[in-house]
């Protein structure tokens, strides 16, 4: 549950439902419905995304809300799946574009695609280092 973090663990869809309600406030824009948390979390049944809703906006809005983000995505993020990461970009890219992103929004961006990028090059690297020989 995030009421635990930072000492906690947190669960992909918990550290996106913190960056959904770190967008709506940066953008000073609701999402009451959760269409934007439902494409983060397509995989969350209604029950849970109006949990995840509820969550993510008490987290931000109780802790240090940016602090909190930062925390999540130079903590959590890299250890997240693939699919995560690359949804999360995705989903949130479009939401910017939609809602013509703020500064603050364009900065996070930046971060999740240096994140993207490095796992991969990190990937790359070791093959070319030659730790695991060619297939």
């Amino acid at each position: 549950m995030l009421g635990c973090a930072p000492e906690g663990q947190w669960s992909p869809q918990e550290g996106l439902a913190l960056l959904w309600a770190a967008f709506a406030a940066q953008a000073r824009q609701e999402d009451p419905e959760g269409y934007w948390l439902a494409r983060l979390c397509p995989e969350a049944t209604a029950y849970e995304l109006q949990r995840l809703m509820q969550t993510g906006r008490t987290e931000y809005a109780t802790d240090n809300g940016p602090a909190l983000v930062r925390w999540v995505v130079e903590s959590h993020m890299p250890h997240w799946p693939r699919k995560y990461r690359r949804r999360a970009l995705r989903v949130l890219t479009d939401w910017a574009v939609a809602c013509g992103a703020p500064r603050s929004q364009v900065q996070l961006l930046l971060k999740l695609e240096q994140l993207q990028r490095s796992k991969a090059t990190q990937r790359v690297r070791s093959v070319r280092r030659g730790d695991r020989p060619p297939r």
